[in-house]
């Protein structure tokens, strides 16, 4: 819990700078971008985790790396960050920087579940379904993939969950089907 507090205080810190320098959109590019390296890069992963590798060096790398492809903002960010021991939490605070992005610009984060993948045709219906159900207009939507759910979808935003999926459907059959069975023998 600690570290959900701290990760949201200094990417409060990040975009309000970012905000101050009318830099948030080649901030939140690279926010972004770092999210995905350390997402794919386990040595990068274990840079920012590793208690042994020393500030300076982790900076050098970090430098190294990143110097010519992200703004000075970020990198001045990222080495603030080692130099008060926090690189540990840096997908965190990462994460918590997104967050704050899309709450500045109104985007609502929108996570859809299918059984199997979802073309750009289907992603334009759902985009359609949600500002005229739901009256969201701006959403960063993400897609997941679970064989499970066999057939729908699983709609996931805000605080909300709309369950329209096949397996969802057959649990609920089930249960009605056992709760007129116990009426029955009652």
């Amino acid at each position: 819990m600690a570290s959900s507090r701290l990760a949201r205080r200094y990417a409060k810190a990040l975009i309000e700078m970012a905000v101050q320098q009318d830099t948030v959109e080649s901030i939140t590019a690279d926010v972004r971008e770092l999210l995905a390296n350390i997402a794919a890069s386990r040595e990068l992963s274990l840079l920012f985790q590793s208690p042994v590798i020393k500030p300076e060096l982790k900076k050098k790398v970090i430098g190294e790396i990143y110097r010519s492809k992200l703004n000075d903002l970020t990198l001045m960010f990222m080495e603030v960050v080692i130099d008060k021991r926090r690189e540990q939490w840096i997908a965190d605070m990462l994460n918590a920087y997104v967050v704050l992005y899309n709450e500045l610009k109104g985007i609502v984060p929108v996570n859809v579940i299918t059984a199997t993948e979802m073309n750009e045709e289907l992603e334009a219906e759902f985009k359609a379904m949600m500002q005229k159900e739901f009256g969201i207009n701006k959403m960063e939507m993400s897609r997941e993939v679970n064989r499970e759910i066999i057939g729908g979808f699983i709609l996931q935003f805000e605080d909300k969950r709309y369950d329209a999926s096949v397996q969802n459907m057959l649990d609920q059959i089930r249960k009605d089907l056992h709760n007129q069975v116990n009426v029955k023998m009652s």
